[in-house]
């Protein structure tokens, strides 16, 4: 809980000073509205999952399995053609998950790679710098496990294949700053195998960020 707040914190105190030198900039030249437009957007995103720690006594001894939430960072290319669309591409990491047991402990991580598009309901102004969108994705879940245990090592990877649709919107902060928070729903095939806590890791995704426009 305090590694998030104090994540929380930095981000808060970036957005401010990225906003006074945004504004600085604004001052120093007029907003362009020339296409193509670049971006790169800095996210947090925190999917459903439980995040207690959960002990139990079974056949293999004490298990303490210390779920984390699922939160995690990423970082999304913007490509914006035109006022109205833009084409995406995405990769992050979610928070490893940690499995301890009698004779043996497990550490788990995900890492989500999607490319989709943006479309933006109300039009691009210079007056307007509430920009709300509708978002979609596919790609690809991968999930990866490690063990050890008193006979032997394990390690393995696994890809689930999904989607992704959500709502958002950007707050245009100057000339090349903005921030976004969105709220959405993942649909992936299932592992074969779990990886972490389970195998199925469809469910809602809220994600909050930074953004650089160039």
């Amino acid at each position: 809980m305090c590694r998030s707040n104090l994540l929380f914190v930095f981000f808060i105190i970036n957005i401010c000073l990225c906003s006074s030198i945004s504004a600085q900039l604004d001052d120093e030249g007029k907003e362009t509205d020339e296409y193509p437009k670049h971006g790169i957007d800095l996210r947090i995103s925190m999917w459903k999952s439980s995040s207690q720690t959960a002990v139990s006594v079974g056949l293999r001894g004490v298990t303490v399995d210390a779920g984390t939430g699922n939160m995690g960072g990423g970082i999304m290319y913007n490509f914006y053609p035109n006022a109205d669309y833009a084409f995406t591409f995405s990769a992050g990491l979610l928070s490893a998950e940690v499995k301890v047991e009698t004779f043996s402990n497990y550490t788990s991580s995900l890492i989500p790679i999607m490319m989709g598009v943006k479309y933006f309901i109300i039009p691009a102004n210079n007056d307007q710098p509430f920009r709300p969108y509708i978002a979609g994705m596919a790609g690809a879940l991968m999930g990866s496990q490690s063990g050890v245990s008193l006979l032997s090592v394990e390690s393995r990877t696994e890809t689930a294949m999904g989607g992704y649709l959500g709502f958002g919107a950007d707050m245009v902060l100057g000339r090349l700053i903005k921030v976004h928070a969105e709220l959405g729903y993942n649909l992936f095939t299932e592992f074969e195998q779990p990886i972490g806590s389970k195998d199925d890791y469809s469910g809602p995704e809220f994600t909050f960020g930074i953004g650089f426009i160039f």
